[in-house]
């Protein structure tokens, strides 16, 4: 069906590949805080936007209107700050950001202006072409400064009721004909009045004022962002058929792992019970995470009321005097009766680390104090009398400023109570337990209240960043296939209910439904076969892997290995005049405006320049200068060095006349950014280390691993590999390709048997990873085959193996380079005294439809 909107069509006029491929512009990525590297998804919106806006496209409306349909949680504000700095590249000043809630409204204004906010979205300091740029927030348009970002911030309920009322400094009609603006539209399915209900086609609305304003002028521009479009509805479908720019569901946002794991945890027992279960197994989050050292990790519980306040403040009253009288009495209750594992692992832990209950009851009273708790059912902004009263106004800014901060360091909160008001706009990482205490059963049919949950839940999927070391993806969950890690619970969001069958199943049919919960995972165990534990290789032999170590510089010298090193740099001067030509007088001599071309070494060009050229490009403070060219002193030797700028040439090309400073200072900023980007695009900072024994039977055991039932992994191969002596794991949950590979192995294994005793195939289930020595990526090699030789020499052959698909085999061609050029002879003296030779050897690819090549190049290596 996505084919049919607007993204189909681009991708079959232009091409996918030239669309995902398109450069995204460096002022904009650079101007973006780096605290917050954009993901592939992100990247592939602005390449949309940037194509349907840039191209010449017969389908293309003016003034541009395009949707951006996003799951919740995929970083949504992230691109409209993206959008906002490359339209200002493209002379866009004035920007209108608006949505249905005042929540939102002050936390999108914390995240574009607040540079000291945890979210701020924008590096520090905005250069555009050598100039600094400010962001201002504005009431209108009238006497703003042309060269800031200026942005209005307004409710759509405010907005409608300002262009329809006019009122002393507010926003007008005028000023979007007159002014050409962004308009940028949140949680835009609000705007959908008129679509959904055609009576009001003739009355002023919300959505037909949004496209008064909208047509007022032929350079405006509309860019709206949902996570809820409703296509569904055939009017709205209509709507954004030629709207609908770019979209990425839920579903794919938790199928590429930047979403918690949803868990419904089941707890039959009373109120108090059920809180303090999740109160214990959200302690033992932040205990195991301290234990990991990672750093400002404070999970949050959220205790959701079904409907009233009342019941949220009779929540709130249960949990006071559960956590102020809490005594080894209801911990032993828990401890005694639980059936499930996790309670047997949490009390395990705490055995382990010498933690006594008495210790642990501290502990909860002290971080589950009253201070720590959060009751935001009181007040809401939006209601008439909050906008009326300042002082209610800044109770709950505040309010909604420790709410949208809850993951900060310096935010104490642990625990909130709540009915409804977090069910939109609540941007959080850190809730990993929501608790529904009411043990209220739910009607039969009645699907509304685990549909509003469902949504919460999505809200609360939020993943929380970390990483144990610098191998592993800081932003994505990291043990999906090691289902037996403990720092699983760390990725992991538990929505504990009363054990009411219909209820239950309801949550997770909704849960489903929105692709927060797969039914299609099942487990498989993956087992070390006992044959395989009784052998000697498993007892005692040795696997050769490596590590990867952060360089602590990139030892460079020059800038020799740059283009623009041995060749003038291109500059293009323009002159600003212009003339009229007569389009039929084939006589008139057209002036060619680049016949000229000055060529200036900058070691001519004044010192203060090029200084200040440097000091607009953070990558040339000295600090960081000295991490790529530890040789230098300061950064005036990459001035006045031979090796750096000094012997450069400039090519100043245009209309002959003397040279201002301004523009040498253009040039050479030009110049720097393009010597930072070759440089940063071609270093690298990690490095992979030599390879080094470790014992095997520390490296591979028995697994858990979840996969979807439609996955052509599922099926094992059991039977087939059961009296395989040589293949050490019961089943292989591999691809086509990889089963391909064990096959091939089981029609050459009589032919090594001739020469090879000790012949084993290991699956690496991520047991492993190995790292380019060149920049420290990391491969995790899927097979490797032990042999050892039966005469002459005692030589041991260790080989990496990874089968690759056709489609995928250009893509990770850098794997293939990286295991061909493994070819180590390591010399190690064995703990009986023994001296054995070991042979680590990286072959290329396999692929079943070239075996016979595959099956040359593999005995050449075991000669």
């Amino acid at each position: 069906m996505s084919n049919v909107f607007l993204q189909g069509k681009l991708d079959k006029e232009l091409g996918k590949r030239h669309v995902t491929n398109s450069p995204i512009d460096d002022e904009v990525v650079s101007n973006l805080n780096p605290k917050f590297p954009l993901r592939y998804y992100q990247t592939n919106a602005f390449q949309y936007f940037k194509s349907f806006y840039e191209e010449d496209l017969e389908f293309k409306k003016n003034p541009i209107s395009v949707l951006f349909n996003m799951a919740t949680g995929s970083g949504k504000t992230l691109i409209m700050a993206g959008l906002i700095l490359y339209l200002y590249k493209n002379g866009h000043r004035n920007f209108l950001f608006f949505v249905n809630s005042n929540n939102i409204i002050e936390k999108t204004k914390d995240n574009f202006l607040n540079s000291f906010s945890n979210k701020y979205l924008f590096n520090k300091k905005i250069t555009m072409n050598g100039n600094i740029v400010n962001i201002s927030e504005v009431n209108n348009y009238q006497g703003v400064n042309s060269e800031d970002i200026n942005i209005c911030f307004t409710t759509i309920q405010k907005l409608h009721s300002d262009l329809n009322k006019q009122k002393e400094n507010s926003i007008t009609f005028e000023d979007f004909k007159y002014n050409k603006v962004v308009l940028i539209a949140d949680e835009a399915h609000h705007g959908q009045t008129q679509t959904k209900n055609k009576t009001l086609t003739n009355k002023p609305n919300w959505e037909n004022t949004i496209e008064k304003i909208f047509q007022k002028n032929k350079e405006n521009i509309l860019l709206e962002f949902t996570a809820t479009i409703g296509i569904e509805n055939e009017d709205i479908y209509e709507k954004y058929l030629n709207r609908l720019l770019y979209k990425y569901d839920l579903k794919s946002f938790v199928k590429d792992k930047y979403s918690k794991n949803i868990e419904i945890f089941r707890v039959d027992g009373d109120k108090k019970y059920r809180m303090l279960s999740a109160i214990i197994i959200n302690q033992y989050r932040q205990d195991l995470a301290n234990k990991h050292r990672i750093n400002h990790f404070k999970p949050v519980i959220l205790f959701k009321a079904i409907k009233k306040i009342k019941e949220s403040d009779e929540n709130h009253r249960i949990f006071r005097d559960l956590v102020d009288n809490l005594s080894r009495f209801e911990i032993g209750e828990i401890k005694e009766k639980s059936t499930d594992p996790l309670f047997e692992k949490i009390f395990d832990f705490y055995e382990k680390e010498n933690f006594s209950i008495d210790n642990l009851i501290k502990k909860i009273k002290i971080n589950f104090s009253e201070e720590k708790c959060l009751n935001v059912n009181e007040k809401d902004l939006n209601t008439k009398t909050a906008q009326k009263d300042k002082r209610i106004q800044n109770e709950l800014i505040t309010q909604q400023f420790i709410l949208n901060n809850l993951e900060s360091k310096n935010n104490p909160i642990r625990v909130i109570f709540a009915v409804k008001k977090l069910d939109e706009g609540w941007d959080v990482l850190n809730l990993f337990d929501i608790v529904r205490p009411s043990d209220k059963k739910v009607s039969k049919g009645t699907k509304g209240s685990t549909v509003s949950e469902a949504q919460l839940i999505g809200r609360g999927a939020r993943y929380f960043p970390f990483k144990l070391d610098d191998s592993q993806e800081k932003y994505k969950r990291k043990y999906d296939h090691d289902t037996e890690n403990d720092l699983r619970i760390l990725e992991e969001l538990y929505f504990h209910s009363y054990d009411e069958s219909q209820y239950i199943s309801e949550l997770k049919d909704a849960l489903i439904k929105d692709g927060l919960m797969d039914n299609r995972i099942k487990q498989k165990k993956l087992i070390l076969k006992d044959s395989f534990k009784e052998t000697n290789l498993y007892k005692r032999g040795s696997i050769f892997i490596n590590d990867r170590n952060k360089r602590k510089n990139y030892g460079l010298n020059s800038f020799n290995s740059l283009k623009y090193f041995k060749q003038p740099f291109p500059y293009k001067l323009y002159s600003g005049e212009s003339e009229k030509i007569e389009a039929l007088n084939e006589h008139e001599n057209i002036k060619n405006s680049n016949h000229y071309t000055n060529s200036i070494k900058l070691s001519e060009i004044e010192t203060h320049v090029i200084r200040s050229a440097m000091a607009k490009i953070d990558f040339f403070n000295f600090k960081n200068l000295k991490l790529y060219f530890p040789e230098i002193n300061s950064s005036i030797d990459i001035i006045y060095n031979n090796n750096y700028l000094n012997d450069m040439i400039i090519d100043f090309k245009g209309e002959k006349k003397d040279l201002n400073n301004q523009q040498r200072f253009n040039a050479v900023y030009n110049l720097l950014i393009y010597i930072k980007n070759e440089i940063k695009h071609s270093t690298f900072e990690y490095s992979g280390t030599e390879f080094f024994e470790n014992p095997i039977s520390k490296i591979f055991h028995d697994k858990i691993l979840n996969i979807n039932i439609d996955d052509p992994r599922f099926e094992g191969c059991e039977e087939f590999l059961k009296n395989k002596e040589w293949y050490v794991f019961n089943a292989n949950y591999g691809t086509d390709q990889e089963k391909a590979l064990v096959k091939f192995v089981d029609k050459v294994v009589n032919d090594l048997n001739k020469k090879f005793d000790e012949i084993y195939l290991i699956r690496n289930e991520l047991f492993f990873k190995i790292y380019s020595s060149k920049n420290g990526e990391a491969l995790a090699p899927d097979f490797v085959l032990f042999m050892k030789n039966k005469s002459g020499v005692n030589k041991n052959y260790q080989l990496f193996i990874e089968p690759k698909g056709e489609h995928i085999a250009q893509k990770d061609s850098w794997k293939e380079e990286f295991l061909k050029k493994i070819f180590c002879n390591k010399e190690i003296i064995k703990y009986d005294g023994s001296k054995e030779k070991y042979n680590i050897i990286g072959l290329p690819f396999f692929n079943s439809d070239d075996e016979n090549l595959f099956r040359k190049v593999f005995f050449d290596k075991l000669v």
